[in-house]
């Protein structure tokens, strides 16, 4: 990982350590169920029924097959589930997406700007933007969405920056 500044390193770590640490709080104030907040529940009905071997439905009997939810998130969240009977390992997934986010930011905003100040507050914005923190913590799609769009923002630039006409 070259050309990375260490603030940016340190940047992550604080993500890292600002997402476990809401993430703990939450556990031990509220318990794992305070996790399902949003479409969370509704995610949570259905990665059980897909635990219990009734495939990709709504959750309802009679389990009628649905291509309605993201089968990529459900994956991750019945494996969760089905091997360790709690959404923690995917919130974790969540929390190292969510950490890596400001090396992304950093990258993208290196593609407008050289100016380490203006990098630096949009990596920051990254790590401590209530909402992003957040849906780090929450089993739902934003976080693996945002990753991945993020991602994706981040390889079109730089194929774009060394595509030639």
């Amino acid at each position: 990982m070259k050309n990375i500044p260490k603030t940016i390193w340190i940047l992550m770590g604080m993500a890292l350590v600002l997402r476990v640490a809401f993430l703990v709080a939450i556990i031990f104030s509220q318990g794992e169920e305070a996790l399902l907040v949003s479409d969370a529940p509704r995610f949570y009905k259905i990665v059980q029924a897909l635990v219990a071997g009734h495939g990709f439905t709504l959750g309802d009997p009679p389990f009628a097959p649905s291509a309605f939810f993201p089968p990529v998130f459900l994956s991750v969240l019945g494996g969760s589930l089905a091997l360790s009977g709690s959404v923690i390992p995917a919130v974790l997934l969540h929390i190292v997406l969510g950490s890596l986010l400001p090396l992304l930011v950093w990258k993208i905003a290196g593609f407008i700007t050289q100016d380490f100040r203006v990098r630096f507050l949009a990596a920051s914005l990254a790590v401590f933007e209530p909402q992003m923190i957040l849906w780090s913590i929450v089993p739902t799609t934003e976080m693996i969405a945002t990753f991945t769009l993020v991602s994706a923002l981040y390889f079109f630039l730089k194929i774009l920056k060394n595509f030639q006409w």
